[in-house]
C-alpha cells in the first residue's frame, strides 16, 4: 500500500479543489486532463488551445485546469480511481520555466509537493506506474537552465513515478519560435492520442467547428460602486489608486469622485481618470519630480496558508509600489532602420497614433525611432519584499484610446461600451479556469486595461474568427492564412495582424459580443 504513504505527504496548501470529484461528474469514458503552469500567459494560452481542439477536432472530452487551484497530490490516487471507474484518463502538462530554472508562481505549490515526494521515496514501488501523460515545456535557450521545469517534471514522472509519456516530450523555445514549436508538437501528438484511446477515427478533423467560449458575458444591472473595477489588477476586489496624502478614489454607480481639498466630479464615464491608474512611461513619471508620487492604499495581500502570516505577492496578488525617483538617460537620441513596404505604406501601423505619441517617423523606407531609457527607483518599503538581482518589475499599461474606440465600433457594441458586465463559466465549456479579468467592469475598461488587443493573432484565433464571415473571399483569405501558418510559410510575416486591423481589412467579418 505504498500509495497511501505518498498520499500522506502534505500538500503545501489545504484550500485546493479536487479534480477527481469533478471527474465523477463526467459520463464519458475517455478524458484528457490539461494542467498549466504559467507566468505571462503563454502556457495557459497553449493549454487552452490544446484542450479546445481535443474536444472539437478529436471528439475527446478534455478538462482544463489552473494547476494552482487543484490538489495535485490526487495524481497518486488517479490510476486506482480510473481503473475502478472504468475510465481512460490522460494527464497533460503545459509548464513554463521562469527565471533561472524556477517554477512559475502558480506552480510553486505543485513543485514543492513534488520535490517532497521525491525526497521521501524509498523506491519500494513506482507510485505513478499506471499514469499516462503528455508534456509540453516552455523556456528560453538564452538561459542556462533551459526548460528546467518541463525537463525535470518529465524525469520525475518517468524515473520516480514510473508513468508513461504519450508521444514526444515537447519543448518551446521563446528565443526562437514558441508558437511554431507548439504547432509542430500538437500536430504530432493528436494522432498519438487517437491511437491511445483506440478511436474509430484515425485522423484529425480539419473542418470548421463551432467554437465554445469558456465564459459567457452577463450584464450587471446594479453593483455597489466599491465593487466595480476601473482598471485595477486584483483578484480579491478593487484596490483604489491613491496619493501620498492618503486621499482616495471612490466610485459610485456612474460617477468617479476624487476626494481631496478640491473635489472634482466626473459623471457618466466610469473609465475616465483625473490621474491614470497604473504607471505609464510617457505620462506618470514626470509627476514624480513634483513629489506627486502615485501609490496604492494599504491592503492586506493573500497569505500562502492559514498557518502562515507572511505576506506574499505574485502575478495575481501584486504589490503596487510607488516610484520614488525617475530620470531620462537619453536626450534627443534617435535610431534609424530600414523597413518593409508594408510598414512604409502604413498597413501595419497607425501613423497618426505614432506621430501623436512622438515615438517614431516612417518615411522613404526608413523608420526613425526616438530612443528612451528611464532610470527609476521603486519604493518597496513595508512590503516584506527583498530585492534580488534579476527581479522583474511589471508596468501595467493601458491600450490606446483611439484603438479601443475603433474596436468597440468594429464589434458593434458602441451603445453598450459603458455598461457593467461580468464573466461566468459557460455551462457548455469544459474549462475549469477562472476568468483572469477583474470583474465587474465595463466593456470599455476591459478593452482598455485587461485585454491585449494589440498582439498579433495566432493560428487558433484565425480559425475561430473565420467562423464569423459568410463572405467567400474573406473565408478563402482566412483558409490561406491558416494553411500558411501550419506549413510555416515564409510569407507568414504579412499575416501579423491585430484584431482591430483584421476586422478593418475584412468588413464582412462580424465578430459579435453577446451579453445576456
Amino acid at each position: 500500500m505504498i500509495i497511501k504513504k505518498y498520499i500522506l505527504i502534505e500538500y503545501p496548501r489545504d484550500d485546493k479543489e479536487s479534480f477527481i470529484k469533478e471527474l465523477d461528474d463526467i459520463e464519458e469514458k475517455d478524458v484528457v486532463l490539461v494542467f498549466f503552469g504559467t507566468q505571462t500567459g503563454t502556457a495557459e494560452e497553449f493549454a487552452t488551445t490544446f484542450s479546445q481542439e481535443i474536444n472539437e477536432k478529436l471528439n475527446i472530452t478534455s478538462l482544463l485546469y489552473d494547476i494552482e487551484e487543484y490538489d495535485m497530490s490526487e495524481l497518486l490516487e488517479l490510476p486506482l480511481y480510473y481503473k475502478d471507474k472504468g475510465k481512460n484518463v490522460v494527464v497533460s502538462f503545459f509548464m513554463s520555466t521562469y527565471g533561472e530554472g524556477e517554477p512559475t508562481d502558480n506552480a510553486i505549490d505543485f513543485w514543492e509537493w513534488l520535490q517532497n515526494c521525491v525526497e521521501a521515496d524509498v523506491n519500494e514501488d513506482k507510485p505513478l506506474k499506471d499514469l499516462n501523460y503528455l508534456l509540453f515545456g516552455l523556456g528560453n535557450k538564452t538561459y542556462e537552465l533551459y526548460n528546467f521545469v518541463g525537463r525535470e517534471l518529465n524525469r520525475i514522472l518517468k524515473n520516480w513515478g514510473g508513468a508513461s509519456i504519450i508521444g514526444e516530450f515537447g519543448e518551446g523555445d521563446d528565443d526562437e519560435d514558441t508558437e511554431g514549436d507548439f504547432q509542430e508538437w500538437k500536430e504530432k501528438t493528436y494522432p498519438c492520442l487517437l491511437k491511445y484511446f483506440q478511436s474509430s477515427s484515425d485522423s484529425v478533423e480539419d473542418e470548421p467547428v463551432s467554437f465554445v467560449p469558456s465564459f459567457v458575458i452577463k450584464n450587471v444591472d446594479d453593483a455597489n460602486g466599491k465593487d466595480v473595477f476601473i482598471g485595477e489588477l486584483s483578484r480579491d476586489g478593487p484596490r483604489r489608486w491613491g496619493y501620498k496624502d492618503n486621499s482616495i478614489f471612490e466610485l459610485n454607480k456612474y460617477e468617479l469622485n476624487y476626494l481631496n481639498r478640491n473635489t472634482i466630479l466626473i459623471k457618466n464615464k466610469i473609465q475616465r481618470r483625473i490621474y491614470e491608474l497604473f504607471l505609464h512611461l510617457n505620462n506618470s513619471f514626470s509627476k514624480t519630480k513634483k513629489n506627486n508620487i502615485h501609490e496604492f492604499n494599504n491592503f492586506k495581500p493573500k497569505t500562502k496558508s492559514s498557518s502562515s502570516n507572511k505576506q506574499e505577492y505574485d502575478v495575481k496578488h501584486p504589490f503596487y509600489a510607488k516610484v520614488s525617483q525617475c530620470k531620462q538617460l537619453f536626450q534627443d537620441c534617435f535610431d534609424t532602420y530600414n523597413v518593409s513596404s508594408d510598414v512604409k505604406d502604413g498597413k501595419l501601423y497607425d501613423q497618426d497614433v505614432l506621430d501623436a505619441m512622438n515615438i517614431c517617423k516612417i518615411e522613404d523606407n526608413k523608420i526613425t525611432i526616438k530612443r528612451e531609457c528611464l532610470h527609476f527607483d521603486i519604493d518597496i518599503s513595508n512590503s516584506n519584499i527583498t530585492y534580488n538581482a534579476g527581479d522583474h518589475v511589471a508596468i501595467y499599461p493601458k491600450n490606446n484610446e483611439s484603438i479601443v474606440n475603433d474596436l468597440i465600433n468594429l464589434l458593434g457594441v458602441s451603445d453598450k461600451a459603458d455598461s457593467l458586465i461580468t464573466l461566468e463559466k459557460n455551462p457548455k465549456s469544459r474549462s475549469h479556469v477562472a476568468p483572469n479579468l477583474s470583474m465587474p467592469c465595463t466593456i470599455r475598461t476591459a478593452l482598455t486595461y485587461y485585454l491585449d488587443i494589440n498582439s498579433n493573432l495566432k493560428t487558433r484565433q484565425f480559425e475561430i474568427i473565420s467562423n464569423y464571415t459568410e463572405n467567400s473571399q474573406e473565408q478563402e483569405y482566412y483558409n490561406n492564412i491558416i494553411e500558411d501558418f501550419k506549413n510555416n510559410s515564409v510569407d507568414m510575416e504579412k499575416y501579423q495582424k491585430t484584431l482591430p486591423q483584421l476586422l478593418k481589412e475584412c468588413p464582412e467579418t462580424k465578430v459579435s459580443i453577446n451579453i445576456n
